[in-house]
C-alpha cells in the first residue's frame, strides 16, 4: 500500500500535529482509499527519479540547509516525521528530522557559522524523534547563538523543537501554538458489520492488537493509551516551559495564537515583518 506509513501515523500512533492538518490528511487519504489510487506500489519511473547515494544526501541537505554569511538557516517545512524516504516526503510533503539533525550538527561544527536560525512552517507531525531533536537544538544553543522564526504556522511538534531556541521571532499574522498530544484511533467496527465482514482475531497477550481498527478498545486498553498520551504531553509542556518560563499551563491546552498574542503568552520574544527583519534583529 503506497500510503501505509501515513495510514499508520494518522490512525494508530500518538501525534503532535494541529487538528486542521490531521483532518486534511484524513480526507485526502480517505478519498484515495475509496478510489483505489492509493493502493498501488510506487511507479518505477518515480522511484528511479529519486536521487540515489551521494546525490540523495546533497539533495536532502539542500531541502533544509542554507547559509547567509555567518548564519545558518535550517528550514522545517511541512509535516514533521523521522526516517522518511524522499518518495514518502513527495507523497505527503514534509521534513525528516534526520535531515534537520544532520543540518544542526553541520552548523554546530562549522567554525564559520556563529549563529543558527531555524525557520519553521509546519503544523507538527509525528511524536517520534521530536524530543531528541529539541534536546539537540537546546544543546547547540549553549555553544552558539540560536533563533527560531516563523511567518506562517508553527504548531505542536514544531513548537516543541523551536521552543529551545535562544530567541524567537513571529510575524503579525503568523499562527503558533497547538501545544498538546492526541491519538486518533480509527474504529471500523460498524463499517465492517454493515458490509457483512467479521474478523476472527486470534492473539496471545492481553494487549496484543491494541488499537486495531477492526475491534473496539477495552477500558484497560484505553487507559494505557491515555497514560501514554499524558506522559508525552507532560514531557512536551516541561520541555517548553524549561526554555520559555513565561509560558503558563493555560497556554499549553492545544490552542493557537496569532501575532502579538504569541509574544504576550511568552511563545515568542519579538514580532517582526519578515525573515530579513528577523535576521537583522538576531
Amino acid at each position: 500500500m503506497r500510503y501505509a506509513r501515513l495510514f499508520s501515523k494518522l490512525y494508530a500512533e500518538p501525534l503532535m500535529i494541529s487538528l486542521p492538518a490531521w483532518q486534511s490528511f484524513d480526507r485526502a487519504l480517505t478519498q484515495l482509499m475509496k478510489s483505489g489510487s492509493g493502493l498501488s506500489a510506487a511507479t518505477p519511473d518515480r522511484a528511479a527519479a529519486e536521487p540515489q547515494g551521494d546525490n540523495s544526501k546533497a539533495y536532502r541537505e539542500r531541502r533544509v540547509y542554507e547559509t547567509r554569511g555567518d548564519t545558518a538557516l535550517i528550514y522545517c517545512s511541512g509535516v514533521i516525521d523521522k526516517h522518511v524516504s524522499l518518495f514518502e516526503l513527495d507523497c505527503y510533503g514534509g521534513v525528516d528530522l534526520d535531515d534537520v539533525e544532520t543540518a544542526l550538527k553541520k552548523a554546530a561544527m562549522d567554525p564559520n557559522i556563529r549563529k543558527i536560525m531555524m525557520v519553521g512552517d509546519s503544523p507538527g507531525g509525528s511524536v517520534v524523534g521530536v524530543h531528541e531533536c529539541a534536546m539537540l537544538f537546546r544543546e547547540i544553543g549553549r555553544k552558539k547563538d540560536t533563533a527560531f522564526f516563523s511567518d506562517s504556522i508553527s504548531a505542536s511538534a514544531m513548537e516543541y523543537i523551536g521552543s529551545q531556541a535562544n530567541e524567537r521571532f513571529c510575524t503579525y499574522t503568523s499562527y503558533w501554538g497547538s501545544i498538546g498530544v492526541y491519538c486518533a484511533l480509527l474504529d471500523e467496527t460498524q463499517w465492517l458489520e454493515d458490509q457483512g465482514y467479521k474478523i476472527n482475531f486470534i492473539k496471545a497477550g492481553k494487549f496484543k492488537g491494541m488499537g486495531a481498527s477492526f475491534k473496539e478498545l477495552t477500558d484497560d486498553e484505553r487507559a494505557i493509551i491515555q497514560e501514554r498520551t499524558n506522559k508525552l504531553y507532560d514531557m512536551f509542556v516541561e520541555t517548553v516551559q524549561s526554555a520559555r518560563p513565561k509560558v503558563s499551563i493555560d497556554t499549553c491546552q492545544g490552542q493557537c495564537f496569532i501575532g502579538d498574542d504569541i509574544v504576550k503568552v511568552g511563545l515568542a520574544d519579538v514580532m517582526v515583518r519578515s525573515l530579513d527583519d528577523a535576521l537583522a534583529a538576531f
